[in-house]
């Protein structure tokens, strides 16, 4: 990799400066500055540097430990995802009805209830004065139906990008320097950009504004918008301008939260980072196989993963994607290229797919009609049997996949998480065996400490303990289930406390990690 020298530029902007905070690190700014420092005024344990091939990334300027603080990011723009039925544009709640909302009495779109009341107090956030006076000016409210999506709700996003050049410059510094992908599906005369730009141009009078000034808008938003369903906002977006500065992968070493009511995000390590190595997020779930992962995140952020995992198409020896040979019966079909390539005719990313053990090959196309194959027997099963028999289907479709092929992986998720649906003791012993299969992938996919890894560890537990209820009502006078009974409790109460913490970080934070009794190699990358 080909560095570039970031000497006398901004770490933020690579403005040219000469100013450095204590730990070395250009600025040309105290708003640049303050991105780069927590609110007792030490610096975050990253740099960011730039080469030729990835761009910007960050990497740590020390050793970090797992759920440590690495970054706090404030959105710099919070909208609308797209076009949407009637959302409240000032908390982004919805769908609204008209029986759950308050007309604005500016520009008369429809607000929740609760906002009305404070726009009546002046204390709105998002949906400004300025942005009310342009909406109103547009005459559009009339227009709002609230049983239809509406692309006029997919422009504010937009808007506000826009209006942040004025309101607030140094934040719409932080947004235009970000990457906007490749655009060129934006570009012709077919693209919905054409109804955006009039719509902004023309409804909201924002003469000055170029299409191709929209297109790359609409470029950056794509590109490095964070979904807000983790706080109850399914329709909305918001952009973190110094969190998109960290390269995404699909196995990647940091877990990202964000606040609910200030939309605050934090980055905390999810595993030991050394000094020197490179800090990575993730923009999709990992819990997706080839190739629809990877033809996924291509779409959405214009790039191919080149991370460990997808270079590995055995995926860590966990075969998470792999399907089997009908040739051979011993074989599994992985695909050939390391890094997947574009089919540009097709528009997916692809790669044929070749048996392990014999010389069977597949194309694309072939593997993925037999996923949806198997797709289609598990929706008919579980949507007409009783969950106690799922695990005759798992046996079922491993004689077409693997039996760590991510489609039964979900499978046993689901099992796991209907607990309470079945007290049968063999489905109870399926589903304990079911916990320690999915906690085995879960940490060799995505070690560390994460929410997944915390509700599985609680899964397991509570299913230790429904076992041990039902194996005491089988067996009420048998010394060794017994024996048995009380190690599976011990088990229990360990994994409790384990997912307890885990999903307070808070509180982990506040511990030294040495003093813990957990298991250091669920929080390293190098377990493979």
């Amino acid at each position: 990799m080909k560095l570039l020298n970031m000497a006398g530029k901004c770490f933020l902007c690579m403005t040219i400066c000469d100013q450095t905070c204590s730990n070395g690190h250009y600025y040309c700014s105290e708003d640049h500055l303050r991105g780069h420092q927590s609110a007792d005024q030490e610096c975050y344990p990253f740099e960011v540097r730039e080469s030729e091939e990835f761009g910007r990334f960050f990497v740590a300027t020390r050793d970090i430990s797992p759920l440590e603080l690495v970054l706090i990011d404030q959105p710099a723009v919070v909208g609308p995802a797209t076009k949407t039925k009637p959302i409240c544009l000032e908390c982004l709640k919805g769908s609204l009805s008209l029986s759950t909302s308050i007309r604005c009495e500016g520009c008369h779109f429809p607000l929740c209830q609760n906002c009305h009341i404070q726009s009546s107090n002046n204390s709105r956030k998002n949906h400004t004065d300025r942005e009310c006076n342009i909406l109103a000016n547009c005459r559009q409210s009339k227009a709002i139906e609230f049983e239809q999506d509406s692309i006029f709700y997919a422009s504010i996003f937009l808007l506000r990008m826009c209006l942040l050049e004025e309101d607030k410059p140094d934040m719409y510094k932080r947004l235009d320097f970000l990457m906007d992908g490749d655009t060129s599906d934006l570009q012709g005369k077919d693209s919905f950009s054409w109804e955006i730009s009039k719509i902004l141009q023309c409804d909201m009078g924002l003469v000055n504004l170029e299409h191709e000034d929209v297109v790359r808008l609409m470029g950056i938003k794509r590109t490095n918008c964070s979904s807000l369903i983790t706080v109850d906002l399914p329709a909305a977006n918001a952009i973190y301008p110094i969190y998109n500065l960290m390269n995404g992968q699909c196995y990647c070493n940091t877990r990202c939260n964000i606040e609910e009511g200030t939309l605050q995000m934090s980055v905390m390590a999810q595993v030991f980072i050394r000094k020197g190595e490179e800090i990575t997020t993730r923009y999709y779930p990992p819990w997706e196989g080839q190739p629809i992962r990877q033809d996924k995140v291509s779409k959405h952020w214009q790039y191919i993963c080149g991370c460990e995992r997808c270079k590995d198409p055995t995926e860590f020896g966990t075969y998470f994607s792999a399907i089997r040979c009908a040739n051979c019966l011993n074989g599994y079909l992985l695909p050939m290229n390391l890094i997947q390539v574009r089919i540009s005719e097709d528009d997916v990313v692809a790669s044929p797919w070749s048996c392990n053990s014999c010389e069977n090959k597949m194309s694309y196309f072939e593997i993925m009609k037999i996923i949806s194959k198997v797709e289609s027997k598990i929706q008919e099963w579980t949507n007409t049997k009783p969950i106690e028999t799922w695990s005759e289907l798992i046996n079922l479709i491993q004689e077409s996949v693997h039996p760590n092929h991510y489609l039964i992986f979900d499978l046993k998720k689901t099992m796991i998480s209907q607990l309470g649906s079945c007290k049968d003791l063999q489905f109870l012993e399926d589903n304990l065996t079911y916990c320690q299969e999915v906690l085995t992938l879960v940490t060799k996919l995505d070690p560390g400490l994460t929410p997944q890894y915390a509700f599985l560890l609680k899964m397991t537990a509570m299913t230790r303990a429904e076992l041990v209820k039902a194996l005491k009502l089988s067996y009420p006078d048998n010394e060794n289930v017994s024996k048995r009974c009380t190690e599976l409790s011990r088990k229990a109460m360990v994994e409790f406390r384990m997912g307890a913490m885990w999903i307070n970080p808070k509180k982990v934070r506040k511990r030294s990690f040495t003093n813990t009794n957990l298991d250091k190699t669920t929080f390293s990358q190098n377990q493979k």
